[in-house]
């Protein structure tokens, strides 16, 4: 498992590694909402947006800096 992590940490950078941590969250709500019929509140929805955002950002900002290094 330990070998899977840096293998995939080692192929996609640190920085996209760690923004990818924050969506099982927003999944997780997804599979609830959809299998077990789990309400889904306005809090959840600004929740699970400002989590994509945030990840959006962070994955925006690390290409940008990508390309300027090169």
């Amino acid at each position: 498992m330990t070998y899977i992590v840096y293998y995939c940490v080692n192929q996609m950078g640190a920085i996209v590694a760690s923004g990818v941590t924050y969506i099982p969250p927003v999944v997780a709500l997804l599979i609830g909402a959809f299998l077990i019929d789990e309400p889904i509140s306005s809090v959840d929805l600004g929740a699970m947006a400002f989590i994509m955002v945030g990840v959006w950002l962070v994955q925006k900002a690390h290409t940008q800096s990508v390309k300027e290094a090169s």
